[in-house]
C-alpha cells in the first residue's frame, strides 16, 4: 500500500501526503472496532432527476491554481477575481491556498494559506476575507506580517542547538519579527540568532520561536520571549533532537453555524476551533473537550450548518470512521460509516445527511457517496475508474445540487482539476470550470459592507496545540503543491 500510495501525484501538500500513508498504517495496528454500515453497502441512484434549480443570489468562491480566490455562479456566469496570494518577497514565501469557507451568512470568507510561512508560527494560517475583496485578516498567529512594523520593537536573541545529522540549514523565526532567518548550524553545535527588530506585542505575551527546515518544524513551548521594546532579551536555546513535526499549521476550515467561531483540523490528527476575533498570537483551542482532543486522531472536521454537530474522520480506529460528535464534546461520538481514506465531507444545509468522498479498497480511485440520518443509508453518486477522482464536495443552499473538484487522471503532470455540478441523486453532472482546486457555495448572496456577529466564548490558549505525530525529516523541501486527495 505505501508504496502504490508513493507513486501517486496528489492534490495538498507532499507533508500532508505523507502524513495520512503513517495515519493510515498507524491506526491499522491499534484496535479493530467498527460500525455495521459500510460504504461498501451501497445503492446507485435510482430517484428521477431532480430540479436543476439556481437560488437567486447564491454565489461559489473557488481555489484556482492554488494562487486565486475567484467568484462565479453557479450558471457558469461572472467568473472574477476576488483576491490573488502576493508574489513572493521578503515577507512572503510563496505559499498557496488550501481550504476556503463562506460564512453562514456569506458576509465574510474563510481561506488557509501559507503565503506567510516565513512570519508565523505555523506553515499555514486561516485568514478572513470581505466578499468584496477588502478586509484581509489573519486570524490565527495574528498580527500578519504587515501589519508588526507598528508595533513599539525590541531585540531577542535565541540559541539553536543541532543534534541531528539531517540538515545543517534552518530557518529561525520569533513571533513578532518580520521575517524568519535562514542560520546555518552545523551538526553538534550550537549559534546564536540575533533578531534585531521584533515586535513588542504586549507586557506579558510570550512570544515563541520555532525552528524549521522545509515541512519540518521544530517547536519547544520553554523557547520564548517577552519582547521589550528598546531592549534586548534572551529567548533560550531550541535543541534540535528529534525528527520535528510535520504539517504544523492549518487545514480544513469550517464556519460553526452561528458564524461567530470556525473549525478546523490543525496539523496531521487535531481537531481545532477559533473564535473571529481571537487575541494576539492566539490558536485557538480543542474543538473537543481538550482531554478528548487529545486522546484521538482525526481530521477533515466540518461543522454543521444547523447545529452544535460536527462531522470528522476518525483514523485511530480500524477501520477509518465518518463520525459524528458535537463541538465541545468530551465524546469523540458516533460512528457512523466506515472509510477508507477521506477526501471530504459536504452536510446536506438542513443537517439531515452528507456528502463525503472516499477512495475504494485498493486506493484506485474516489467516488461521492450520500449518507442519509433518516435510513441510515448510503447511495454512491458516481462513478469514476482507475486513477479518477471526485472529491471535495459542497451541496447547495436548498440541498438540491453539489459542486465537486473531479480529476480525470491521477497521473497526468500536471493535474487538470474541474470544478463540476450535479443534481443530489447523481443526475444532470456538468462542468462549472476547469482548472477550480476546490471551492464552497454559499447559502444567500454576499453582502458588502459585511456586519461582524457577536462572538461567543472560545477558549483561546496561547499555547501551541499538542502535535499528533513526529515523522523523520525527508529531504529539504520548501514548497507545497496542490491540495491533495487524501490517501
Amino acid at each position: 500500500m505505501m508504496q502504490h500510495l508513493c507513486m501517486r501525484q496528489h492534490f495538498r501538500s507532499a507533508w500532508h501526503r505523507w502524513f495520512m500513508v503513517y495515519s493510515i498504517v498507524l491506526a491499522s495496528c491499534l484496535t479493530g472496532a467498527r460500525p455495521d454500515l459500510l460504504w461498501a453497502q451501497v445503492r446507485t441512484p435510482n430517484q428521477s432527476p431532480s430540479p436543476n434549480a439556481v437560488l437567486a443570489g447564491e454565489t461559489i468562491v473557488y481555489i484556482k491554481a492554488n494562487r486565486e480566490l475567484r467568484l462565479i455562479q453557479p450558471d457558469g456566469s461572472n467568473d472574477r477575481l476576488l483576491w490573488r496570494m502576493p508574489e513572493a518577497s521578503g515577507l512572503e514565501s510563496g505559499g498557496e491556498i488550501e481550504s476556503v469557507a463562506w460564512r453562514p451568512d456569506a458576509q465574510q470568507i474563510a481561506f488557509v494559506s501559507s503565503h506567510e510561512e516565513l512570519c508565523s508560527a505555523w506553515v499555514a494560517d486561516i485568514y478572513l476575507l470581505n466578499p468584496d475583496g477588502t478586509g484581509l485578516r489573519r486570524l490565527t498567529n495574528s498580527p500578519a506580517c504587515a501589519e508588526l512594523a507598528a508595533y513599539p520593537q525590541g531585540s531577542v536573541t535565541v540559541q539553536v542547538e543541532n543534534l541531528l545529522n539531517n540538515f545543517n540549514q534552518y530557518f529561525v523565526y520569533i513571533q513578532g519579527a518580520p521575517i524568519a532567518k535562514l542560520v546555518t548550524v552545523a551538526p553538534g553545535t550550537t549559534v546564536l540568532v540575533n533578531f534585531p527588530q521584533v515586535a513588542d506585542l504586549g507586557d506579558g505575551l510570550n512570544q515563541e520561536v520555532v525552528v524549521f527546515n522545509g515541512s519540518l518544524r521544530w517547536f519547544d513551548a520553554a523557547v520564548q520571549a517577552d519582547v521589550i521594546a528598546g531592549q534586548t532579551v534572551h529567548a533560550g536555546k531550541a535543541t534540535l533532537a528529534s525528527g520535528g513535526i510535520t504539517a504544523f499549521g492549518t487545514t480544513q476550515v469550517s464556519w460553526h453555524a452561528s458564524g461567530t467561531k470556525l473549525g478546523f483540523q490543525f496539523g496531521t490528527g487535531r481537531l481545532w476551533q477559533v473564535g473571529i476575533n481571537p487575541p494576539l498570537l492566539s490558536t485557538g483551542g480543542p474543538l473537543l473537550d481538550p482531554q478528548t482532543n487529545n486522546t484521538i486522531l482525526a481530521s477533515q472536521p466540518v461543522l454543521s450548518p444547523v447545529d452544535n454537530r460536527v462531522l470528522y474522520q476518525r483514523f485511530d480506529t480500524t477501520p477509518s470512521t465518518v463520525s459524528e460528535t458535537e463541538v465541545d464534546s468530551n465524546s469523540p461520538g458516533t460512528p457512523l460509516v466506515d472509510v477508507t481514506g477521506l477526501s471530504g465531507i459536504g452536510w446536506l444545509t438542513d443537517g439531515s445527511g452528507f456528502v463525503a468522498a472516499d477512495d475504494d479498497a485498493l486506493l484506485s480511485h474516489t467516488d461521492l457517496y450520500l449518507y442519509t440520518y433518516s435510513d441510515n443509508t448510503v447511495t454512491q453518486l458516481t462513478q469514476t475508474e482507475t486513477n479518477q477522482a471526485a472529491v471535495y464536495p459542497k451541496v447547495s443552499a436548498d440541498s438540491s445540487q453539489i459542486m465537486y473538484t473531479y480529476v480525470a487522471d491521477l497521473q497526468a503532470k500536471p493535474l487538470a482539476p474541474q470544478l463540476r455540478i450535479m443534481n443530489v441523486d447523481g443526475s444532470n453532472d456538468h462542468l462549472l470550470v476547469d482548472g477550480g482546486v476546490t471551492g464552497d457555495w454559499s447559502r444567500v448572496a454576499p453582502q458588502n459592507p459585511p456586519a461582524t456577529p457577536q462572538p461567543t466564548p472560545t477558549a483561546t490558549p496561547l499555547e501551541q496545540p499538542t502535535p499528533s505525530a513526529t515523522l523523520t525529516p525527508g529531504a529539504m523541501s520548501h514548497s507545497l503543491f496542490m491540495p491533495t486527495i487524501t490517501r
